[in-house]
This record gives C-alpha cells, structure tokens and sequence, in this order.
C-alpha cells in the first residue's frame, strides 16, 4: 500500500507536510513523531507493518515531518524550532487529518512531544510507544547530538554518506546492517540537482544552544506522571547514551502496566528499520481498540 503525501501550511506561513498509509482502516490511528533531526519516513517501515494486518487489525498512520525537516517548509527563525511550536504545528495536521484521538509514537524528541501533549491536550493520546526516551535526559547523550547536528562533513557520493555512517554509528550501533545502514541514509539525506545534503535545515542547532551541559538536565518525572493509566511501550537501545536502563526501570515502576522492549545492539535512537522491534510494536497496537 503506497504512502499519500499532504501539504498544509501553519498559522505563521511555514509549509508543513505529513504522510499517511491505511487512510480507510478503523480503530485509533497512530502518529508518528520524529526525533530532532529526523524525518517522518523514518516510521514507513514500523508504518508498513501496522497497516499490513500481519499482527492485528491494520491500522491509519499519520507520520510528521516538524517545520525545518524532511519535506515541510525551513523556518527563517530558528527560535521557532522549538516543542511549543512543533507541537501547535501537530495540533494542526491532527485537525486537517480529522484526528480527535491517537496512539502515540514517539522517538527522542517525539517523545517528549508525547509528554507536553499529555499537559496540553491530554484527551488526544489513547496510549504511548516512547522509543528510547524518558524524564530523565542523560548529559553525555545529548552532548553526542549537540556535536554532531548541522555538521555532517561534505559529501559527493551516497557510497561515502554510507561508509561515514558506519564509521561514525559502529560504537552504539553493532546490530544494523549493510542495508539497513543504506536506508537510513537514504531517510536521512537527500539528492536534488546532482547535490547531496541533509534532511533538515542546520540552523536546527539552535533547539540545543540553550542547553547547559555543564549542569544536569533537570528531570520531567511530573510530565511522565500524566501518562499514568495510558498504555505505555518503552523501548530502548541497548547501547544508549541518553535513556539509561535505570530510567527506563523506574518508569516502569512509577506506571502500572507499562511495557518494556530492549532493542540490542542499538543505540540512541534506535532506527525502526529490525523486523523484531517492528513486530513488538505491531503487536503491542494490536491490543489497544
């Protein structure tokens, strides 16, 4: 089943876009959100499954490019890369999308859009997939991204994107294979008029320039508590330097219920692109109405 692609523009004149597949299945669609500098395609497999009817009824989903990535439109004010703003940008593909109610699929930032969400508009979240994120932010973890985001080196050939990837995920990413290192460099560059480059604008930086490093983050243990009596998956990289097995452990603790899935040999955040971690996804949807 092919992916439909929708163009809308948000309040202030940015062009957002969304994909959906399964538009037409019933029960509670899932969106997808992306960590910061990711895409939405990088759901269309986890996507794929879910509305094949491998395990469970097929479903909708709705994955979001943020403003600055993928397909939608770059902001000229880079203040605007932001969780309040991302999130009036989702609140509005939900209401061109006719979405009232969603289980919600978050990487890394999409998780923490998950947990703003359930302050904001906790009545449009039916249950949560949090992939490799929690309250607490390790500093260590969010250093790695800092140094890395907006600073990929020149490239000229998809071989040499490939080969950089390798080298520079092989530390917290043994498992991933050869194709899957090549689709997810095909997800997360893009070739126009014989040109690569990334997927999201570089002046993204400044989402993390107001983080001090030098102190810990401070944790959003009151945030995590209003997903409480939701349905909840975490996943985690077994490899991660940013959500530990100990903050996965207490959340456990602090939400009845909750799932756990450890993805091994992955890291932060884990791509989405294992049949296993897609399938204990598929099957964790599966239950929900």
């Amino acid at each position: 089943m092919p992916f439909s692609h929708h163009y809308i523009t948000a309040p202030d004149g940015v062009k957002l876009h969304y994909s959906e597949i399964g538009h037409s299945h019933p029960g509670v669609p899932v969106l997808c959100l992306p960590g910061l500098s990711r895409p939405a395609a990088d759901f269309d497999k986890v996507a794929q499954w879910l509305t094949s009817g491998k395990i469970g009824p097929p479903r909708r989903v709705v994955q979001i490019d943020y403003r600055g990535r993928g397909l939608s439109g770059w902001d000229t004010k880079p203040e605007n890369y932001s969780v309040p703003v991302e999130h009036a940008d989702m609140l509005q593909v939900l209401k061109v999308a006719g979405i009232d109610r969603a289980i919600f699929l978050g990487t890394s930032r999409g998780g923490l859009q998950t947990m703003f969400t359930a302050a904001q508009k906790p009545g449009l979240i039916a249950a949560a997939i949090m992939n490799d994120i929690g309250p607490v932010i390790e500093s260590e973890g969010l250093q790695r991204i800092k140094n890395y985001v907006g600073k990929f080196p020149p490239v000229k050939t998809w071989q040499e994107i490939i080969d950089i990837l390798k080298i520079g995920m092989a530390e917290h990413f043994p498992a991933v294979t050869d194709a899957e290192f090549e689709t997810y460099a095909h997800i997360s560059f893009v070739e126009k008029d014989g040109v690569i480059s990334m997927r999201y604008d570089p002046a993204l930086t400044a989402a993390l320039a107001a983080f001090d490093l030098s102190q810990p983050i401070p944790p959003a243990w009151s945030l995590f508590a209003l997903l409480n009596g939701l349905p909840l998956l975490i996943l985690r990289g077994a490899t991660s330097d940013l959500f530990t097995r100990q903050t996965a452990g207490e959340m456990m603790l602090r939400h009845e219920g909750a799932e756990f899935y450890e993805i091994a040999g992955q890291g932060h955040a884990p791509l989405l692109l294992d049949d296993p971690t897609c399938e204990r996804i598929a099957r964790f949807v599966a239950k929900l109405p």
